[in-house]
């Protein structure tokens, strides 16, 4: 099918774990096919933990990846910072969103993906498979996937820097964002891909339970005050 003759961009929060970070870029650059990465931008936000370790270290990994790296290293660690960075600095039609601890585990074409947001012009997320439960009639999620490049740029600017930014996004009314009523019943939000295999894999969670770093306690608590890790 040849790359993708329309841009698009890619947005990264990340921490500061290059191993990991390596892995996913490896295998997203060599599985999302369909696209020329030496012509992709990567907006990358590196939050400064572990703070013993360089955010450069991450930012040269990123550049042996994407053909053009801008890259923003805060002075303070926020999850929801780092995704309203990426968002708002974007310009591309579609965003693809990737946080840094994920593996795409078989081939998928990218113009798959763009093709049913071209379709489907209610739908603001494409996003691949994770879990076994349907995505279908839910709401957006931060699991790799791909956006309207509209949609990032409406909520990116307004996410609050000390709420999970996940639990913000889902809040559309919030930012004049719904669906059409006479579609309420029958159209969801965001479709998964593929309906059954799952393709992608969260890597991050066996690091962060070997780390000195910890989220929030009380499940309610870590949903909604997840924004940044807490020491153990």
């Amino acid at each position: 099918m040849g790359n993708l003759d329309q841009k698009i961009d890619f947005c990264t929060t990340a921490t500061v774990r290059p191993q990991i970070v390596k892995r996913t870029f490896e295998s997203f650059t060599s599985k999302l096919t369909g696209i020329d990465f030496s012509n992709v931008t990567l907006y990358l936000n590196v939050d400064p933990i572990p703070a013993s370790r360089p955010a450069q270290s991450v930012i040269k990994v990123a550049k042996r990846y994407f053909g053009n790296v801008v890259a923003n290293v805060p002075e303070t660690p926020s999850f929801a910072s780092a995704v309203s960075w990426c968002w708002s600095n974007t310009t591309s039609r579609f965003v693809f969103h990737l946080e840094d601890d994920w593996v795409l585990i078989q081939n998928v074409n990218i113009r798959q993906l763009v093709r049913i947001l071209r379709e489907r012009s209610y739908l603001y997320q494409v996003v691949l498979k994770a879990y076994h439960y349907p995505y279908e009639r839910q709401r957006p999620c931060l699991s790799p996937s791909l956006l309207r490049g509209s949609f990032c740029r409406k909520i990116g600017p307004e996410l609050n820097p000390e709420i999970n930014p996940e639990v913000q996004i889902k809040r559309l009314k919030k930012y004049g964002l719904d669906r059409p009523k006479h579609m309420r019943r029958r159209t969801p939000f965001i479709t998964d891909f593929p309906k059954k295999k799952i393709i992608v894999r969260d890597i991050g969670r066996d690091w962060l339970s070997k780390s000195g770093f910890r989220k929030p306690s009380g499940k309610r608590v870590a949903k909604r005050k997840f924004w940044k890790w807490i020491p153990k």
